[in-house]
């Protein structure tokens, strides 16, 4: 049986899942809007900071929520999502997606980043993401059920930039594959980044 490190409980409580549904909760109500991944991270990481000790640190992402058949075509083609085959095979079959991040240039005039933000917990033996604002891909009329936030273990080398995909899958049949942009840190530039939190969490000021 493992040893439970105090590290392991701390990261246990910062990503129970009824905690993360609060923390969201909290943000929503607060008047962050679904999308907002930046503000949403920012929050996140003051938090953990402040009630476990806990150091993380953004990390940018493109994610790729595929319903149940777009998944399983993709596990059978390695879950790249790049393959234009793949993905005309999949609508065929019911597949559906969404890509959240698509990190393409922004046109002049337009205000929105167009990357996805996630927070990773950074142990000396552990990488945790956590994505809070994923439920923005959330689709029922498509078979997207990806309405909580989603906390999983990754690999560190994928965390640092080694490239590929992690891929988590919700009880539901939907799946979301990630993909680390740890050099792209253009979210400092945006209000989100930069403006103050005035948000208040089990009366802590963020």
């Amino acid at each position: 049986m493992p040893t439970i490190t105090p590290n392991y409980r701390r990261i246990e409580q910062a990503t129970d899942p009824e905690f993360l549904r609060a923390v969201r909760e909290q943000t929503l109500a607060a008047g962050f809007r679904i999308d907002s991944c930046i503000a949403s991270t920012k929050l996140y990481l003051r938090l953990i900071d402040a009630e476990w000790g806990l150091v993380g640190m953004p990390l940018t992402v493109r994610a790729c929520a595929l319903n149940r058949p777009m998944a399983k075509l993709f596990r059978q083609h390695n879950h790249n999502p790049e393959q234009r085959k793949v993905l005309r095979c999949g609508r065929k079959a019911g597949g559906r997606f969404v890509i959240v991040g698509d990190r393409k240039p922004v046109q002049d005039g337009e205000r929105f980043w167009p990357g996805h933000l996630v927070a990773v917990i950074v142990t000396s033996r552990r990488w945790t993401l956590v994505d809070l604002t994923i439920d923005q891909a959330h689709r029922p009329d498509r078979d997207l059920l990806l309405h909580e936030p989603i906390a999983m273990d990754v690999p560190e080398p994928w965390v640092k930039g080694a490239g590929g995909l992690v891929v988590v899958e919700n009880f539901r049949g939907s799946s979301v594959s990630y993909e680390a942009f740890p050099d792209d840190r253009s979210y400092q530039d945006t209000p989100a980044w930069t403006d103050p939190l005035e948000v208040v969490f089990n009366g802590r000021e963020l």
